[in-house]
C-alpha cells in the first residue's frame, strides 16, 4: 500500500511538473507571439521609412514633400491630426502644410493661403528631443511646444480642453538637419486618444528612439530639398537677371540706333550737302577746292559707316521681315568684300517668332558670321535657317582654321558665352564644334511656342 501511494504522490509531482512546464512554454510562446510581432511591426515601420525616403529622393518642394511624410507618419503614429511648421527667413516658424485623417482615408489640405501671421511662431528654443503630452499637461511645456500644439488645434478647430481634463494628446517632433540646422517641426495630434482601437497605442518612452528616427528622416529629406529649393531660386534669379540684362541691352542698341540714325547721320547728311555746296562754287585752281571735295568724300564714308553701325544694332530687316531675311542680309553684306563663297539656305522660312526669340537667333548668327570672315580666314561659308515648328535652328559653317578647345571653353571668350547664355535664357541649346585646321560649325536650336492664330 505504502509503495502504491509513493506512485501516486509520483505521479501527482510529475503532473505539476509538466503543469508547471506547459504554462512555462505558453508564457514562452506568448513572449515569442510578442516578440514576433514586434518584430514584424518594426520591420513594417523600418519598410515605411525605407518608401519614404526612397520616394523623397524625387521630391522638389516642401509641399510635396509633407504631402509623402504625413500618410507614412499616420501609418506609423494612431494620430488623426497633423500640422508641419517650417522655419522661414525671419527665423519664425509658420504652418505650411496640413494633413487631416477622415477616417482612416488621408485627406490632404494645403493650408497656404489660409494662415495667416497670426500663426507665426518664434523659433527660439525648440525641443531637443520629441515631447509627447497630454493638453493638460500644456501648461508645464516650453512657450515653443505649448504654441505650436495650440496653432495645430486651432488649424482643426479643436475645442479648448477643459481645465481638469485631459482632452487630447500630441506628439510633438523637431526637424534637425544635419550640421544641427533647425528646419522646423511636426505636430501629430489626436483629439481622444481614449477613442484609439485596441490595436494601436500611443507611442511610449520605448517607441521613442524610433519617433527620433522618424524625425531625423523626414528632416534629411526637408534639408534636402531646402538645399534645392535655394539653389533652384537662385537659377531662376540669376536667369532672371541675365534676361533683364539681355532685354536691357537690346533696348540700349535701340536707343542707341535710333539716336545715330536721327540725330548724327542726319546732321552729317547735312555737313555733307554744305561741303558739297562750297566745292561746286569754287574754281579748281581755288586752295580750298581739293580740301572741300576730301571733306565731302569723307563725309560719304562717315555716313555709310554710321548706317551700317545702326544697321547692326538693330537691322529694320528683322521686324519687317523676319529673322530668316535679316540673317541672309546680313551675311550678304558682310561678305560682300571678302573673298568668301556664301551659301545662304532657308528652310520653312520661321514666321512670327517671338521677339525675344528672333533676337536671340539674329544675334547669335551676326557672332558666327563675323567669327567667320573677321577671324577665321574663311573661303566658304554657309548658313542654314530652319523651323521645326517647335524650334527654329541656326546652323553657321565654315572652313576656316578652326577654333582651339581652350578658346571654346575660356570664360573670357565673351563673344562665345554670349551666345551660349542667349540660347540657354529661352530654353535652348548651343554647340560649337571645332578643331584647328577644321573648320568651324555653330549649331543653335531654340524652342518657341506657334501662335495658334497664325
Amino acid at each position: 500500500m505504502s509503495e502504491k501511494q509513493d506512485r501516486i504522490a509520483q505521479l501527482e509531482r510529475d503532473r505539476e511538473l509538466l503543469d508547471t512546464q506547459i504554462k512555462e512554454l505558453l508564457r514562452t510562446e506568448h513572449r515569442l507571439a510578442g516578440a514576433r510581432m514586434r518584430y514584424e511591426r518594426q520591420l513594417r515601420r523600418i519598410e515605411l521609412l525605407n518608401r519614404f525616403a526612397l520616394a523623397a529622393t524625387g521630391t522638389q518642394s516642401s509641399i510635396d514633400l509633407m504631402n509623402l511624410a504625413m500618410p507614412m507618419l499616420f501609418s506609423l503614429f494612431p494620430f488623426e491630426q497633423a500640422a508641419a511648421f517650417t522655419l522661414r527667413e525671419n527665423d519664425y516658424l509658420c504652418p505650411f502644410c496640413v494633413r487631416a485623417l477622415a477616417g482612416r482615408e488621408a485627406d490632404s489640405r494645403e493650408r497656404l493661403g489660409e494662415i495667416g501671421e497670426q500663426h507665426e511662431i518664434s523659433a527660439e528654443a525648440p525641443p531637443k528631443e520629441p515631447v509627447l503630452l497630454g493638453d493638460d499637461e500644456l501648461g508645464d511645456a516650453t512657450p515653443f511646444v505649448r504654441r505650436v500644439v495650440e496653432v495645430t488645434r486651432e488649424l482643426y478647430a479643436a475645442p479648448a480642453p477643459a481645465p481638469s481634463t485631459t482632452f487630447g494628446a500630441s506628439l510633438v517632433m523637431p526637424l534637425v538637419g544635419r550640421g544641427k540646422w533647425a528646419l522646423g517641426a511636426i505636430v501629430l495630434r489626436h483629439d481622444a486618444p481614449s477613442l484609439i482601437s485596441s490595436h494601436e497605442r500611443l507611442p511610449t518612452e520605448a517607441d521613442m528612439p524610433f519617433v527620433r528616427l522618424t524625425a531625423a528622416h523626414v528632416a534629411a529629406a526637408l534639408q534636402s530639398v531646402r538645399l534645392f529649393e535655394q539653389v533652384r531660386d537662385i537659377a531662376e534669379l540669376k536667369e532672371a537677371y541675365a534676361s533683364k540684362v539681355v532685354d536691357a541691352q537690346e533696348q540700349e542698341r535701340i536707343r542707341v540706333a535710333r539716336e545715330l540714325h536721327d540725330a548724327i547721320a542726319q546732321q552729317l547728311v547735312a555737313m555733307r550737302m554744305d561741303a558739297e555746296w562750297i566745292s561746286e562754287r569754287l574754281d579748281a585752281d581755288h586752295p580750298a577746292h581739293d580740301v572741300s571735295h576730301q571733306l565731302t568724300t569723307r563725309l560719304a564714308q562717315t555716313i555709310v559707316s554710321i548706317r551700317n553701325i545702326v544697321y547692326d544694332l538693330r537691322p529694320p530687316l528683322l521686324d519687317d521681315l523676319g529673322v530668316a531675311s535679316a540673317i541672309k542680309a546680313y551675311a550678304t553684306q558682310i561678305t560682300s568684300n571678302a573673298e568668301i563663297e556664301l551659301d545662304v539656305e532657308i528652310v520653312d522660312d520661321p514666321e512670327a517668332l517671338p521677339q525675344q526669340v528672333a533676337t536671340a537667333l539674329y544675334r547669335i548668327a551676326q557672332e558666327s558670321i563675323n567669327n567667320a570672315v573677321r577671324h577665321a580666314e574663311a573661303t566658304t561659308l554657309r548658313v542654314t535657317v530652319e523651323d521645326s515648328g517647335s524650334a527654329v535652328l541656326l546652323r553657321v559653317r565654315d572652313d576656316g582654321r578652326g577654333i582651339s578647345s581652350d578658346k571654346l571653353n575660356a570664360s573670357t571668350s565673351m563673344g562665345l558665352v554670349g551666345m551660349r547664355e542667349r540660347a540657354a535664357l529661352l530654353g535652348g541649346e548651343l554647340t560649337i564644334n571645332s578643331r584647328p585646321g577644321t573648320g568651324t560649325l555653330v549649331s543653335a536650336a531654340i524652342p518657341y511656342a506657334r501662335d495658334p492664330s497664325k
